[in-house]
């Protein structure tokens, strides 16, 4: 009996139910905790829980809760990246040493002097382990808070299933506890190492937008994401990731229609989002194949959830030209249209940034590129690259 995610009276209904229909233990699983487990234990509505991701996320999630370090537990943040189809190798966003060969984290002989640039989960994740085997490390975040593109993306994602504040929260705890000497609304800058140049940096600066190359992309009818990234800095210092999202349900800096030019897993959510905030939306894609990035049952749910919305998606599409008052295109079967909307939003995979890296390389004996800067991707590829190279050094 999987029940994750039901209100708490659904949720009591539907176990009571089940226990006074059968004369046989009865277990459930899907989105359990400790605490809602023994909650319900305790209550005889069930005779076992059952748990898996959270021991993908953390194999020693159950020792953590005995002994009460409940701050040190990496969180299952229910992203779906681990269901895979059979056979398929399973990967954890939170954890990658989950279906690896290594695991552990050995401490170094020789201390090194690190400085991580950028407070993304690359970033995060390689302050992290580095610190953990020993290395003297720096991390440096130009903006107020660590969590790079995160805050962002969970005003779109929500904070019902996938909580990207957990994945923050415990980085940050993490990265204090094993040492790491953080400095927030600090710029590093290549004049900065000349004085007293550390061992090693790793750059975790993140990608850089991706504009499709189509005349017209200057038009003040684009939403460009770096603009969009200025204008709620303010916001999400003073508000937070939660309040900023419940403020999208009463004003945004979007028309009532809205072209989102993407087809992967940036451009799919948000377009959910947009459409669950009442705006008609239009997803064009240069794809065939969309929703790239996505777990799969995910992707199939969403496209469903479109489907009965009756959002427009237009695959396999040429984009000729942004006019003020919308976007033409050439459809895959040959077709010029104008699409009109009051916005056009493009939602693309970032693109690789190795710029800093590059003026740093003669001034550092070791220089790491991480995250988007070396191969933009989703959350799980970040932190398996700042495991990676936190591993290496």
């Amino acid at each position: 009996l999987s029940l994750k995610n039901l209100p708490m009276n659904i949720l009591h209904k539907n176990l009571d139910s089940t226990k006074k229909s059968v004369s046989i233990p009865v277990m459930t699983v899907g989105g359990f905790d400790a605490d809602l487990g023994e909650m319900v234990l305790r209550e005889g509505k069930v005779d076992m829980i059952g748990m898996n991701r959270r021991f993908f996320a953390d194999p020693e999630y159950p020792n953590k809760v005995a002994s009460g370090r409940m701050d040190e537990i990496a969180p299952c943040t229910h992203c779906g990246n681990c269901n895979k189809t059979y056979g398929e190798p399973r990967h954890c966003r939170i954890n990658p040493s989950f279906g690896e060969e290594q695991y552990e984290i050995f401490k170094v002989d020789k201390p090194k002097t690190v400085a991580v640039v950028g407070g993304g989960p690359a970033g995060m994740q390689a302050a992290r382990v580095a610190a953990l085997r020993g290395h003297d490390v720096t991390l440096y975040e130009k903006s107020h808070d660590v969590g790079g593109a995160l805050p962002l993306a969970s005003i779109v994602k929500g904070f019902e299933i996938e909580d990207l504040s957990d994945i923050i929260n415990y980085f940050k705890g993490q990265m204090e506890k094993s040492g790491v000497d953080l400095k927030t609304g600090v710029e590093f800058t290549p004049a900065a190492v000349s004085a007293n140049p550390p061992d090693c940096v790793i750059v975790a600066a993140g990608g850089v937008p991706n504009l499709p190359d189509i005349p017209g992309i200057d038009k003040p009818i684009v939403i460009k994401s770096a603009d969009l990234y200025a204008k709620l800095h303010l916001p999400l210092k003073y508000l937070g990731a939660k309040r900023l999202r419940q403020a999208t349900r009463f004003w945004m800096p979007v028309g009532k229609s809205v072209i989102v030019i993407g087809g992967a897993l940036q451009g799919c959510q948000l377009a959910e989002f947009l459409v669950k905030r009442g705006r008609k939306v239009t997803l064009v894609a240069t794809d065939t194949e969309l929703g790239e990035g996505m777990a799969p049952e995910r992707k199939t749910r969403l496209f469903v959830w479109f489907r009965k919305k009756g959002i427009a998606i237009i695959p396999g599409a040429k984009l000729e030209e942004i006019m003020d008052n919308g976007l033409i295109i050439t459809t895959a079967e040959g077709k010029r249209e104008t699409i009109e909307a009051d916005h056009i939003i493009p939602a693309l995979p970032l693109e690789r940034n190795n710029k800093l890296a590059e003026e740093l390389k003669e001034k550092v004996p070791e220089v790491y590129t991480i995250g988007d800067c070396e191969h933009p991707g989703i959350i799980p590829d970040a932190v398996a690259d700042g495991w990676k190279i936190g591993n290496m050094i």
